[in-house]
């Protein structure tokens, strides 16, 4: 299942999309068809300006980031564990922790340690998530649970698994720790639907604590000239909504 999720975030990223259609237009128009090859291109660079603009990733992003609201008060039952869902690293020895994670990953961890520093009776902070690359071992949990060491959490209040490496198991490991304990789930806003999705199959039901949101609150004309941070954008919205179809087709089937 991990390895086929993959592929389908991968070649439905825009990114991906639009390179393709770029390279077959640009190989139609040298050894083919050239009208179609031209339109192919065309497509291309449409797709690249539409999805490269922050009306239209904000657009993407929008149904995602407002299904669940951050937490702003304690709530009001004793929460006992704060699940993080680890979001990607940066390792590279001989740097600092706060170098070590991506930027979802260093988001998630503030926001949880912002939550462990509302209650006074401390909660365990559980990371959750190993290498989401087959390609790589790297531990990001781990490395996570270092960054919330430099931010003042005591060692003994933090606890991590390195197996998971997409959501689905990312949950499973979770409740494996968890049992009928009452917790707090932090991810990214984005990924938040697809999360709450996995943890509500298995029988779960976190309190949800969107963080690291993406969208601008207002825009101006430098927001209508395409940039690399807002076709980001649209890949992390669009790979979400490949990952919930996944979900969704393997459960019906199931």
């Amino acid at each position: 299942m991990f390895t086929a999720i993959r592929i389908l975030q991968v070649f439905i990223r825009p990114t991906s999309l639009i390179f393709l259609i770029l390279l077959i237009g640009a190989i139609l128009i040298l050894r083919f068809h050239k009208k179609v090859g031209k339109i192919m291109l065309i497509a291309g660079l449409v797709l690249f300006y539409l999805l490269g603009i922050s009306p239209i990733a904000d657009l993407l992003a929008y149904p995602l980031e407002t299904t669940y609201q951050p937490i702003d008060r304690i709530p009001d039952r004793q929460v006992e564990v704060i699940v993080v869902l680890a979001g990607g690293q940066n390792y590279a020895p001989g740097r600092p922790a706060t170098s070590d994670v991506s930027g979802a990953s260093a988001m998630r961890m503030m926001e949880a340690v912002r939550l462990y520093n509302l209650f006074q009776d401390k909660p365990k902070i559980f990371v959750s998530g190993g290498s989401g690359n087959p390609f790589s071992k790297t531990e990001t949990s781990k490395l996570m649970a270092d960054l919330a060491v430099v931010l003042g959490v005591p060692q003994e209040n933090l606890a991590w698994e390195t197996k998971s490496r997409d959501t689905y198991e990312n949950a499973k490991e979770a409740k494996e720790f968890i049992g009928d304990k009452t917790f707090i789930l932090v991810t990214s806003a984005t990924h938040m639907p697809r999360a709450m999705k996995a943890f509500h199959q298995l029988g779960l039901n976190p309190i949800p604590d969107p963080c690291d949101y993406q969208r601008q609150p207002k825009y101006d004309l430098f927001d209508f000239v395409p940039s690399s941070s807002e076709l980001e954008k649209s890949d992390r919205a669009i790979k979400e909504y490949a990952g919930m179809a996944w979900y969704a087709v393997l459960w019906y089937r199931n």
